[in-house]
C-alpha cells in the first residue's frame, strides 16, 4: 500500500520535484496532497476515469466539477475509515 501511495503522489502531485525548504510547510503540503489524492481515489470510484483525466476535467470546469465532488463526498462511506484503524 505504501509504494501504491508513494507513486500516486510522485506521478499525480509531482512530489518528488517540490523544493519547499520549510519543514512544517512540506509537511503540511503532504497531508494536504494525500486529502486531495483520497478525494480523487473516491471521485474515481464513481467516474471510472483516471485520476489524471478528472483532475483534467476539474480544471476545465471548475464550479461544475466541485459541485459534482460535493455530491460524491455527501454519499461517502464513512464505516470504511473507522474499520481501517
Amino acid at each position: 500500500m505504501e509504494n501504491k501511495l508513494h507513486w500516486h503522489m510522485d506521478f499525480t502531485f509531482k512530489c518528488d520535484d517540490n523544493t519547499t525548504m520549510n519543514k512544517k510547510a512540506l509537511y503540511n503540503l503532504q497531508i494536504i496532497k494525500k486529502f486531495c489524492l483520497t478525494i480523487l481515489n473516491e471521485v474515481k470510484k464513481i467516474q471510472n476515469r483516471s485520476l489524471k483525466r478528472i483532475r483534467k476535467s476539474i480544471s476545465r470546469n471548475v464550479k461544475k466539477e466541485t459541485v459534482e465532488i460535493f455530491k460524491i463526498l455527501r454519499n461517502f462511506d464513512t464505516s470504511t475509515i473507522s474499520n481501517a484503524r
